[in-house]
């Protein structure tokens, strides 16, 4: 679930950063790292109105593998829920994702996700609908995803999906 987390992406993206960089200046071998997942908080306005509650279940795991050439993939898996932090409403989700992070130079970034996973989009990205407004966007998507990124911000550039999507705050709201 390590895209779907993008509050704690931004952090965990610049230590990533930093495992990239001085494998790929040697040529090294792709190095595998598997993370278990983490309760979260998805903050109010950084997908929805409210705060939103992440509870993974204990088997909740994310295979990351680095290569030399600076791409990142991602092979995650997991159950959890999805609680809106006033209400109690909760939304039950099932990831199973595979997602490849490219870099495009330029300050830019490509993400390639497909599989079922939720994603959260920040006030002004490029999202399925156009240009997110506020409070933002969290979605369950199943399908393939393709997204450009600011490199530095992770700000959404543009955004295409094949598939379907179901809005977790409308759900949990």
């Amino acid at each position: 679930m390590r895209r779907t987390i993008r509050p704690h992406l931004i952090g965990a993206l610049a230590a990533l950063i930093l495992l990239v960089v001085v494998p790929a200046a040697l040529g090294a071998k792709p190095t595998r790292t598997v993370v278990a997942s983490e309760p979260f908080v998805i903050p109010a306005g950084l997908g929805c109105a409210f705060d939103v509650l992440g509870e993974p279940e204990p088997d909740a795991r994310q295979a990351i593998t680095e290569f030399s050439d600076g791409r990142i993939q991602t092979i995650g898996h997991g159950s959890g829920t999805l609680t809106n932090a006033e209400n109690g409403e909760s939304f039950d989700v099932r990831s199973r994702y595979k997602e490849t992070e490219t870099p495009l130079g330029e300050g830019l970034v490509r993400f390639e996700i497909s599989g079922r996973i939720f994603i959260s989009f920040f006030p002004g990205d490029q999202g399925p609908f156009g240009e997110v407004e506020e409070p933002g966007l969290l979605l369950e998507v199943i399908g393939h995803q393709r997204i450009t990124a600011e490199a530095d911000t992770l700000v959404f550039t543009s955004y295409s999906l094949n598939g379907q999507a179901t809005d977790i705050c409308a759900q949990i709201d």
